[in-house]
């Protein structure tokens, strides 16, 4: 008995009964007013059938005529005189589903085995095929509109009547079961494993598992194969195939024969469908670990473009391997925090344009002194030049005299030519993975010129770039004449009035001036012939590799040596000794520039200079004078390079 009491749920009692969707609108309404009367106690709802049944009635009827429910036939008078209701035929093919529910064995009904004297209205089925439409069938079952399926079967297996509802999972169920039901009816279990066996070679004992399980829990088969098991792909599809074989020899075919051989279609076609499913999930995974390979390697950050045009090792694109929606879904994934004291793996961050880049939190401080060791270099190049100009001049700008003016000028010029440090030093993304680092007690040394005592260091700090060293650096590549203070005076006069215009200008912004290419004439070496400067090249390019290990470039030997002879813990006075020792080596070189930009040193050469220093008795509190001296070697080589103006190898500035 229906649990609702509503017209047509009577409708359906009524149909069902009288086994014809062919009702006399008056024999119904009769029935609905004694089954309000039968029932109305238990069922108050009915009450409404027993005042006034005509009016009730005529009006839900016709409410269901214009809903499409069923039609209404009428006489002159507009009088309902009979109905055609159609569900009839849908409550049918179910009560056959609930008969398979508790016997298996049934047969899939189909038009004939239900007797159906009238032809089901087409607009109450959807026609599918077991061979092309299983996705339908499974993933897109929602947008079966009709309320009964046809589906057919290959070659010979005609087609049967099912309902929507049980497609995805009980259609499997039922099959399954009449597998089971021929294994065991038929004692065909040691014909199929040893039909199978040979497909299987050395797996008898997984064999003999799979058949059982079969026999005493179908769905929990069903299961296995869902789980994507390598053994139980191969293994269905070999058994469904022997099966269809056998029935297929048989002149004389059963009903139940009829079942099994459509159960094993199906069986076969679930197979295929999710050992399809479970090869493009291992497809989409694959390439979801490559994406994750390809976040860790460099440059390190990546926009969007850059994540969609990720490739695998064969040059294939993996969008296209996963979709728009799993890469996105990936993404979330790793931009969610599990935990509320962690970052996430993956961090977002923007540059002034508006674009967005992702790195991951592993990769963050790699990335930042990646892009500081770049910028240092890059950006000492570049002012080393414009100050070099200024001063050639004798002007100046407020960023040669001014601590605070210098690091402002170091921060645009860090924003032009290295936009992603310059988003990294604006975001609080390092202090974050800072502080996360030092909850869980990692190394944090490699980091202290960045940090100190928790907080961000300066930039100018960060970038080893000190104000007043590089305008000693500036000045030792000057001519001579701008040491001797009358003659600099007169001519700093005169060009501050011919260049006062200029100089407001500078002080303003930045001056932007080409950094020299490597041979590019200076001073002295404007004077030399082209085959002097390749020989003095030549000659440097010899020395500095004597000089440098492979491996390393000019700064990052000179911090290692830095490390070795200079091992003051605090890093102030760290940074002052470092700071002294270079300053005493510039003043000692001034007196020889003049000379070593015109001939090229060599290595004895380099040795004498640096045993000079070493054995001053300024030096003598320094202890580990083996790695000062190589210090002081490798300083003098690089102030050297720098006066003479073009680059040499790794050193050139």
């Amino acid at each position: 008995m229906p649990v609702t009491h509503d017209v047509f749920s009577l409708l359906r009692i009524f149909a069902r009964n009288n086994k014809s969707p062919h009702i006399g609108y008056d024999a119904f309404r009769s029935f609905v007013e004694r089954y309000a009367k039968k029932y109305g106690t238990e069922h108050p709802e009915l009450a409404k059938f027993l005042n006034n049944p005509e009016l009730e009635v005529d009006a839900r009827v016709r409410e269901l005529s214009v809903g499409g429910k069923l039609s209404i036939a009428c006489d002159r008078n507009d009088r309902i005189t009979s109905i055609d209701f159609p569900y009839f035929y849908v409550d049918i093919v179910a009560v056959e589903y609930i008969k398979i529910e508790s016997a298996p064995e049934i047969p899939f009904p189909d038009e004939a085995s239900l007797n159906l004297r009238d032809t089901i209205p087409s607009e109450l089925i959807r026609s599918l095929s077991i061979e092309t439409d299983i996705n339908s069938m499974i993933d897109e079952v929602a947008a079966i509109h009709e309320p009964i399926v046809r589906l057919a079967m290959p070659a010979d297996g005609g087609s049967f009547l099912i309902l929507p509802r049980l497609l995805p999972g009980k259609l499997f169920e039922y099959s399954l079961q009449k597998i089971r039901t021929y294994i065991r009816d038929h004692n065909n279990k040691e014909y199929i494993q040893s039909k199978l066996l040979p497909a299987f070679p050395g797996k008898e004992m997984m064999l003999k598992s799979a058949v059982n399980l079969i026999l005493t829990q179908p769905t929990n088969s069903g299961a296995e194969l869902k789980k994507s098991d390598d053994f139980y792909f191969p293994f269905f599809a070999h058994l469904t195939g022997l099966i269809k074989s056998d029935i297929q020899k048989k002149n004389d075919r059963l009903e139940e024969d009829t079942g099994i051989y459509r159960a094993a279609f199906i069986v076969e076609a679930f197979n295929n469908f999710y050992k399809s499913r479970t090869q493009r999930e291992q497809r989409v995974e694959s390439a979801l670990r490559n994406l994750d390979q390809l976040l860790k390697k460099q440059p390190f950050f990546f926009s969007m473009d850059d994540i969609l045009g990720f490739k695998d090792s064969g040059g294939v694109l993996l969008l296209g391997q996963y979709s728009k929606e799993a890469l996105e879904a990936r993404l979330k994934e790793l931009m969610d925090s599990s935990e509320r004291t962690k970052l996430p793996a993956l961090l977002a961050f923007h540059l002034s344009n508006g674009s967005r880049y992702y790195v991951l939190k592993e990769n963050i401080f790699p990335l930042f002194l990646r892009l500081c060791g770049e910028a240092r270099e890059a950006v000492r190049r570049r002012i080393s030049a414009e100050w070099f100009k200024l001063r050639s001049e004798y002007r100046t700008v407020d960023a040669m005299e001014n601590d605070e003016a210098f690091a402002v000028d170091l921060g645009k010029r860090v924003d032009e030519l290295f936009p992603v440090l310059g988003a990294l030093l604006d975001y609080r993304i390092l202090a974050l993975v800072y502080d996360e680092l030092a909850r869980d007690n990692k190394n944090l040394q490699s980091f202290e010129r960045i940090f100190y005592k928790g907080n961000l260091a300066p930039l100018p700090d960060i970038l080893s770039l000190n104000r007043k060293n590089l305008l000693i650096d500036v000045k030792v590549m000057l001519p001579f004449w701008h040491s001797i203070p009358i003659l600099n005076s007169i001519m700093a006069f005169f060009g501050r009035r011919r260049g006062k215009a200029e100089t407001k200008a500078a002080q303003k912004r930045p001056t932007t001036i080409e950094v020299p290419t490597e041979g590019e004439p200076d001073d002295a070496v404007y004077r030399k012939n082209a085959d002097e400067r390749k020989r003095y090249i030549e000659a440097m390019e010899n020395l500095e590799k004597n000089l440098i290990p492979d491996g390393y470039d000019i700064d990052g030997y000179l911090e290692e040596l830095n490390d070795r002879w200079n091992t003051l813990i605090n890093p102030d006075a760290k940074k002052n000794l470092k700071d002294d020792v270079d300053s005493m080596i510039r003043d000692y070189l001034r007196k020889y520039i003049r000379t070593l930009k015109v001939r090229a040193p060599n290595e004895e050469r380099l040795d004498e200079m640096a045993d000079t220093l070493v054995q001053s008795t300024s030096f003598t509190k320094i202890r580990n004078k083996e790695y000062l001296r190589e210090y002081v070697k490798l300083y003098l080589y690089r102030l050297i390079v720098k006066s003479a103006s073009f680059g040499t190898g790794s050193s050139g500035s």
